[in-house]
């Protein structure tokens, strides 16, 4: 069949399958004999706080369906997970509000040809925990005779969709940011953007806004650059996380976003990129980072800022002091709005629980 067909057959059987599961109740399997053993493995599954390791199990569900020889645990590639993933499974999961990203189960697959002990036994922690559970609930899957094999796919749907409706029932608070100083709510937006950064999501997010806030948005006018000084009162085919261009489209100043270590690969990775966009010539590359201890590696002089690697200068710039010096540029509707724009974004039903969960701690006390 062609990819498009196979998207459809996914999209429809997916669709068939989580409501049906939805109309049944937990009552309908604790009289499997496996009850026990699929419960508390979802236990572990559903709830972490990474929707990749579900996503392999919806992935390797699915690859079931369309093709009765396919084994996910010996080869999870076989089915072409991602192209039956972000063209077919996340739409179904959108449709029904069931938080994922576009390309969830291959953020924590990476390749890996066999769902068994290689692949887990690199995590740690509850991601080891998670990973482990999908294994053997796929296992359960794939040894199961028919009749109980669809009750553990209800099953499994029944628990996300249970998952989902808890995340979708959190209200988020909303921020009055004009009530206090905006050190104070800078300071509030730094601790929530490094404490739940989504694997990145929520700082490029954060700070991508408020870039756009600052020079797009702009209700001010700037006075005083030409007094005195002496006066008293003197990121594909992008270029870069975000970057601002001149109106012929030309990049001018590229930013790259992170909250993770920033290692020679990083910095060749962002040169071949900039090149590949066939970006302005001689143009910096500014990392809005944790600093000093994301460039660490990278052993620069104490105190040290800026780089010139291969010929390409880069500049590294504090995530805290970017954050609180952007909000304090900021006019007062400019602010609501920009807050206005974060809550939306915390509301999405992708936004994993622990994001929303976190907004509301910070930002509520």
């Amino acid at each position: 069949m062609t990819a498009k067909e196979r998207n459809q057959k996914t999209k429809e059987y997916l669709g068939t399958v989580i409501f049906d599961a939805k109309r049944t109740n937990e009552k309908s399997y604790t009289e499997l004999d496996d009850y026990t053993e699929m419960k508390n493995l979802l236990d572990f599954l559903i709830p972490h706080k990474s929707d990749g390791y579900r996503g392999v199990v919806i992935t390797a569900i699915c690859g079931m369906y369309l093709n009765s020889n396919y084994n996910p645990l010996t080869n999870f590639y076989d089915c072409n997970p991602r192209a039956i993933f972000e063209g077919g499974i996340y739409y179904v999961l959108e449709e029904f509000k069931i938080p994922t990203g576009k390309s969830a189960p291959l953020n924590v697959a990476k390749a890996q040809k066999r769902l068994d002990s290689s692949w887990t036994e690199g995590k740690r922690g509850a991601d080891k925990i998670a990973a482990e559970a999908a294994v053997s609930y796929i296992k359960l899957l794939v040894d199961s005779k028919k009749g109980i094999y669809e009750q553990l796919v209800k099953y499994f749907f029944l628990r996300l969709d249970q998952y989902a409706e808890t995340v979708r029932s959190i209200e988020i608070y909303e921020v009055e940011p004009t009530t206090e100083s905006r050190n104070n709510f800078a300071n509030r937006l730094v601790h929530f953007t490094l404490s739940y950064p989504e694997s990145g999501t929520v700082p490029q997010l954060v700070v991508g806004k408020l870039i756009r806030f600052v020079v797009e948005n702009s209700e001010k006018h700037v006075k005083g650059e030409a007094e005195s000084v002496f006066g008293t009162n003197t990121t594909s085919k992008k270029p870069a996380d975000i970057w601002i261009e001149n109106k012929k489209g030309i990049p001018q100043v590229l930013y790259e976003i992170t909250v993770k270590k920033i290692d020679f690969k990083r910095l060749y990775d962002c040169i071949h990129t900039i090149r590949a966009a066939k970006s302005s010539e001689n143009i910096d590359i500014n990392f809005i980072c944790r600093m000093p201890i994301d460039i660490s590696s990278l052993e620069l002089s104490p105190g040290a800022n800026t780089f010139n690697y291969k010929g390409q200068w880069f500049n590294f710039i504090s995530i805290n002091s970017f954050i609180i010096n952007c909000i304090n540029l900021l006019t007062d509707n400019e602010l609501k709005q920009y807050f206005s724009e974060l809550t939306i974004f915390i509301e999405e039903v992708k936004r994993p629980k622990k994001t929303k969960d976190g907004w509301n701690l910070i930002f509520s006390d």
